[in-house]
């Protein structure tokens, strides 16, 4: 597995899904068609919104697995990284959720 550290990834030449999917970035980027994008990261409203949909979804909800920022297939060459992703079943570690149950990206301009 491959790390890129803060900023690195933009010139690591990742420009396929395999080679998205083996390489560690921090902070987590997202894969779309071929282009790494950087996530929102957030502020203190954003964060605090994040983990009241949490809680309430894991307490409304308890056969939900509620997580954040979990890698998302959404398309066949777009990986998403969703605020909240509620899933039916639990994933194998180490993979990607493709499919998600219900995801949630706290942006006004995100699109899947």
């Amino acid at each position: 597995m491959v790390v890129c550290a803060i900023g690195s990834w933009r010139n690591h030449g990742i420009n396929n899904v395999d080679d998205y999917l083996k390489t560690s970035y921090d902070p987590d980027v997202e894969f779309v068609d071929g282009v790494l994008l950087e996530r929102n990261l957030g502020d203190w409203l954003h964060a605090l919104i994040q983990s009241n949909v949490l809680f309430a979804l894991r307490n409304k909800y308890p056969q939900l697995k509620v997580v954040a920022a979990l890698r998302s297939r959404v398309a066949g060459t777009r990986y998403r990284l969703p605020d909240v992703c509620a899933l039916l079943s639990r994933r194998r570690p180490g993979t990607c959720s493709t499919l998600p149950s219900w995801q949630w990206k706290c942006s006004p301009k995100a699109t899947l």
